[in-house]
């Protein structure tokens, strides 16, 4: 009865977001998917017409405005290969979107076409002369090499304060997680070692910074049957450096991509050079220490899966959600030993 009344309670917010911009009533609305920020439904009206309707958390006011914000921007400079917003609701923190056909990324659409167009979408999404600059900063922005290091030290920080639940997830990974103790302090002794120190303390000037996306990579684009890349999933965007995105982008798990790619990307998005002139030897040490943060997001999200399954009584080694996460471990674990 009350999922009942739950599902009833948003199809009447989403029939609101349908009357305020005089589009038909949906015939029948699916639930997608929905986590802690989010709650994301299909919907499709008589004509089968489908569009997608998303609904923030009460306390993701931020996440509601940067997605609305950042699809706002791409309607104004028309950028098409995003979904577009068709309404929006303050008091629900809701926005009704364009449904985007398209299939998942996999290993097979990783190729220089792919690295050119996302890209391009970056290209095209800051074309507008820094209209920009008084949008909010990205939910993880860093503007020096510093800055960065500093945010992933508070990840690893975090994931170390939750002991028992990383030996629980250490028995499931098999893996010894005081190894990264060790592991993370090399990384940080071979970045003083082996950057210019210069490179590291300076803050990126204002006309290099981006508008991003934020949590850029392949698992938030889809590709369509004319081979044309869609892009999803703005609720960190805002105003970033544009090393970081290429090194954050070139370091995801779910689908790498190869790091020989890395100076066609980093070439296209900052044509600036001169700023940055970064190496070969300390571009390969900037990946290798962003592989170590999305470890730390991992593991992180492995140690909030151990604790959801504790408090709803679920045996985490028949948890299939547990078994993703140790496999995104052991294989970052693995490329980082291995770089």
């Amino acid at each position: 009865m009350v999922l009942m009344n739950s599902m009833n309670k948003i199809k009447r917010k989403i029939q609101n977001l349908c009357d305020s911009v005089s589009i038909k009533h949906p015939i029948s609305v699916e639930n997608l998917f929905g986590g802690r920020n989010n709650s994301v439904f299909l919907i499709k009206d008589s004509n089968g017409t489908k569009k997608v309707a998303k609904f923030f958390a009460p306390d993701r006011t931020i996440n509601y405005k940067r997605e609305k914000l950042f699809l706002e921007h791409c309607q104004k400079h028309n950028l098409d290969c995003v979904p577009k917003l068709f309404a929006s609701n303050n008091q629900d923190k809701s926005i009704l979107v364009e449904y985007i056909e398209g299939n998942k990324i996999s290993n097979q659409h990783i190729c220089e076409k792919f690295i050119v167009d996302a890209a391009q979408f970056i290209i095209d999404l800051n074309s507008s002369h820094r209209t920009f600059r008084n949008y909010y900063t990205a939910s993880d922005a860093c503007f020096s090499i510093k800055e960065m290091v500093t945010g992933i030290d508070y990840r690893h920080n975090l994931m170390h304060q939750d002991q028992d639940n990383l030996k629980k997830l250490s028995s499931k990974a098999d893996i010894d997680f005081h190894e990264y103790e060790n592991l993370w302090t090399n990384l940080k002794r071979k970045l003083q070692t082996n950057v210019d120190q210069l490179k590291i303390i300076r803050l990126t000037p204002r006309e290099i910074r981006i508008y991003s996306p934020s949590d850029f990579g392949p698992h938030n684009m889809l590709i369509n049957s004319k081979g044309q890349l869609k892009f999803l999933d703005f609720e960190y965007a805002g105003y970033d450096d544009p090393l970081k995105l290429s090194l954050d982008f070139f370091s995801m798990p779910d689908t790498p991509i190869s790091h020989t790619y890395f100076d066609l990307f980093w070439n296209h998005i900052c044509p600036n050079q001169k700023f940055y002139n970064l190496t070969y030897n300390e571009i390969s040490i900037l990946l290798q220490i962003f592989r170590y943060k999305w470890l730390c997001i991992t593991i992180q999200t492995g140690l909030k899966i151990i604790k959801k399954s504790a408090s709803n009584t679920i045996n985490i080694f028949n948890d299939s959600s547990i078994s993703e996460q140790v496999h995104k471990i052991r294989l970052i674990s693995s490329q980082i030993k291995s770089s």
